[in-house]
């Protein structure tokens, strides 16, 4: 079995991925941990020396090879189901959980997050909800192929690691 949680950057997919992985008993993968291994660097510095596009390269490269592996629960790079047919591999292999967050949500966890994602660093308030704005209208299309989609801004962790965990009961 293989969960794959999808969604925009800051919408908890690692917190709440490692969460239900372990109260599931799934191997966790988050698929940017498994870039920076395959790579030998940080998702900063691929993109920074190389550019989106090879990130994008390895990143497909990468996630070919973890949807192969059993019993896991893969969080995905917000970018990740919009590239190649990543969206239509992650269909086939397992559960695709889309955690579905407005622009301005999403601006505030990102705004004050440690974690500093490479599309949207460097920017003023103003730039950087633009430039998420920009980028979910671009995605959601995506996103919203999903097999599941939860509205992840009006629940709580639990309340969302319990919806996971419902759904992976519903299916094996």
């Amino acid at each position: 079995m293989r969960i794959f949680l999808i969604g925009f950057a800051g919408c908890g997919k690692t917190f709440l991925g490692r969460r239900s992985a372990k109260l599931l008993g799934l191997n966790f993968i988050d698929l940017d941990s498994e870039i920076e291994s395959y790579a030998g660097m940080s998702v900063k510095h691929i993109f920074k020396i190389y550019g989106e596009e090879k990130f994008r390269e390895i990143e497909n490269f990468v996630l070919k090879n973890v949807v192969e592996m059993e019993d896991v629960l893969i969080s995905c790079g917000g970018g990740t189901p919009c590239f190649f047919n990543n969206m239509k591999i992650i269909k086939s292999k397992g559960l695709s959980i889309y955690l579905k967050m407005n622009e301005k949500a999403l601006f505030h966890r990102l705004k004050n997050s440690k974690n500093k994602r490479p599309l949207l660093e460097s920017k003023s308030d103003e730039e950087l909800l633009n430039k998420i704005s920009h980028l979910l209208g671009s995605r959601e299309k995506y996103y919203n192929h999903a097999d599941v989609i939860f509205e992840a801004l009006n629940s709580t962790p639990e309340q969302l690691v319990k919806i996971i965990i419902n759904y992976f009961n519903k299916i094996i």
